[in-house]
Order: structure tokens, then C-alpha cells, then sequence
């Protein structure tokens, strides 16, 4: 897969590098005021391009700051969950070990039926 990757890369660099070659006329940008600059075609095409990726960034930079913001906060919120539910856990084991260590109440004894009431116990 990476062979592939690696060969579609290249294919792309050279087409780009073709059509550059191809593209060495020199152009003119008519400004206004009289301003006038003449570059290679592909020097135009280069810096039009880094122009966009640079505006790019900057409009995407609030919405990036935003998701930080809010991967910091759910981390936050994370964490106050994690602590809350080792702290339910402890009072479960704590209230475990009271439960153990407590004597109880009432025993199971065996009473006789026959003794309390004056009707016969049943026959199973």
C-alpha cells in the first residue's frame, strides 16, 4: 500500500513539474493606481496558492481555539467523573466492611410451632 502511496505522489509531482515547465510565459498583474507586476506564470500560480492556505488558516484559527476550548473542558469533565466514581466506590467498600464488622441484629432461631399455638403443625 505504501508503494502505491509513494507512486501516486510521484506520478502528482511530476505532472505538476510538467505543467510548470509548460507554463514559464510571463504574465502581468495590472494593479490599480498603475501598479503592474510581471512574474512567470507558475510563480503567480504558487503565490496565489500560499496566499489561500495562509487567509485558510487564519478563518479557521477562531474555530480551532473553540475545539480546544472544548476538548479542555470534556477533559475537565472527564476527570470530575473518574474522581466522583472512586469516591462512590470507596464509600461502597467502606459501607461493605461496616456492614461486615456489624454484629446482627437478629439471629435466625428455630421456633417451635407446635409451642406457640395450640393447631398442629402441618404436615409436609
Amino acid at each position: 500500500m505504501k508503494a502505491v502511496r509513494y507512486f501516486v505522489r510521484i506520478l502528482l509531482f511530476v505532472a505538476l513539474f510538467v505543467l510548470a515547465l509548460n507554463n514559464t510565459n510571463s504574465v502581468a498583474l495590472n494593479l490599480p493606481l498603475g501598479m503592474s507586476y510581471t512574474l512567470p506564470q507558475v510563480v503567480w500560480w504558487m503565490l496565489f496558492f500560499v496566499v489561500g492556505v495562509v487567509v485558510s488558516f487564519f478563518a479557521l484559527l477562531p474555530r480551532i481555539w473553540a475545539l480546544k476550548a472544548e476538548i479542555r473542558r470534556l477533559a475537565r469533565a472527564n476527570t470530575d467523573i473518574y474522581n466522583q466514581k472512586n469516591r462512590v466506590e470507596l464509600h461502597l467498600k467502606e459501607l461493605e466492611e461496616e456492614q461486615q464488622n456489624q454484629t446482627p441484629i437478629l439471629q435466625e432461631s428455630t421456633v417451635n410451632v407446635e409451642k406457640v399455638s395450640n393447631v398442629p403443625a402441618p404436615s409436609l
